[in-house]
């Protein structure tokens, strides 16, 4: 059952309580901590990602065949995707210039997201 919620939204951001919550609404009996372990699992699995947004913000998501970083909006929250083709040969340049090999892990970028801009 918390598989399929992830499932069902894939490109959304979900918290271990958005979870709970959708998984409650079919299945009343599960607590909160059978959410956080199995969540644990689909994570340590590879099947699902963690990610933390800042400010206590954790989400997850059904792991993708192609991996993406996201874009957080300072101002009102929203979340976007952006792959790597997008970042470009950051990370060669990141490993040259500091002598780190960098793990495949995604960047979380902030700033002002396109709606925010606009409207000043």
């Amino acid at each position: 059952m918390i598989w399929e919620v992830l499932a069902a939204e894939p490109d959304a951001h979900l918290s271990a309580h958005d979870v709970c919550e959708r998984v409650r609404a079919v299945v009343p009996s599960v607590t909160p901590s059978t959410v956080y372990r199995t969540l644990d699992v689909l994570v340590e699995a590879g099947l699902a990602l963690r990610t933390d947004l800042g400010e206590d913000r954790v989400f997850y998501e059904p792991a993708h065949e192609h991996r993406h970083h996201h874009l957080v909006c300072e101002r009102c929250g929203a979340v976007r995707h952006v792959h790597d083709e997008v970042l470009g040969d950051l990370r060669a340049r990141v490993e040259a210039g500091s002598g780190y090999a960098l793990a495949g892990r995604e960047l979380t970028l902030f700033g002002t997201c396109p709606d925010c801009r606009r409207d000043g």
